[in-house]
């Protein structure tokens, strides 16, 4: 299965640079072979595993990732190559076959957890990117922070750790991407005298985002341990409302 994977991995990459430099690229053609390829070895890694029953080793948990980033890569390179605006729905289709792959394998087959953790978390990476590939501007900060709040949401209702986890990176990504836009739009700004222009607006909804977080986690006491790492909500419910305050000073 390893040997399978990375001679085909070099055998498609060979082939694509031959296909570009030739000027003569199948793009439909190169598109569906890399999509066939993804999918038997993701179906091929499982059902090696649910064979013998057994918990996932590293090499099986690195032939996961690497043939779903591979494929997502040479997914986008084929796109833009092709240039063809469908990146942004190429990446949220991605995270939606995970999202059923998981599923189906966890409900009918009894998938190992982490397993089923590692690809919840690959699909939340793949909506994740799907913003800042298909958007641009104050965009990409909106839907992190609405993102955010609906992980963080999820987690409440299904106690599934790898969703808080996410949600705390997705709103790292948010308050980052928010202090871009404000250097951006401020560090030359030029009064139009309008109030309400989009990055205003894009800060109060970042605003409302953490709030919203710490009423969800004013309430919550149980601490949750994931992977040697203790989250504690009350504690970060504090420090996202001290985020707030200041969000909404600047």
């Amino acid at each position: 299965n390893i040997l399978a994977f990375l001679f085909t991995c070099i055998f498609f990459v060979g082939w694509w640079s031959a296909a570009i430099n030739s000027e003569k690229v199948p793009h439909r053609g190169a598109f569906i072979f890399a999509a066939l390829f993804y999918i038997i070895f993701s179906i091929a890694t499982v059902l090696n595993n649910l064979r013998s029953s057994g918990a996932f080793s590293k090499i099986q948990y690195f032939l996961i990732i690497a043939n779903t980033f591979f494929f997502f890569g040479m997914g986008l390179a084929i796109i833009d190559h092709w240039n063809i605006p469908f990146k942004g729905l190429f990446t949220v289709m991605l995270g939606i076959y995970n999202l059923i792959f998981a599923s189906v394998l966890f409900k009918k087959f009894g998938l190992n957890r982490n397993a089923v953790y590692l690809l919840l978390g690959m699909t939340l990476t793949f909506a994740t990117l799907t913003i800042p590939i298909q958007f641009k501007g104050n965009y990409i900060t909106l839907f992190w922070a609405c993102e955010a709040a609906l992980l963080f949401w999820l987690a409440q209702k299904s106690k599934i750790e790898v969703f808080r986890w996410s949600a705390v990176i997705v709103q790292a990504l948010m308050l980052v991407s928010l202090m871009m836009h404000w250097e951006h739009s401020y560090s030359s700004f030029k009064d139009s005298g309008e109030i309400i222009q989009l990055v205003f607006i894009t800060g109060i909804v970042a605003v409302i985002s953490l709030i919203y977080t710490y009423f969800l986690m004013r309430n919550v006491k149980e601490e949750k341990t994931f992977y040697g790492i203790t989250f504690s909500p009350k504690l970060y419910g504090n420090f996202d409302l001290n985020l707030s305050n200041i969000g909404g000073y600047f």
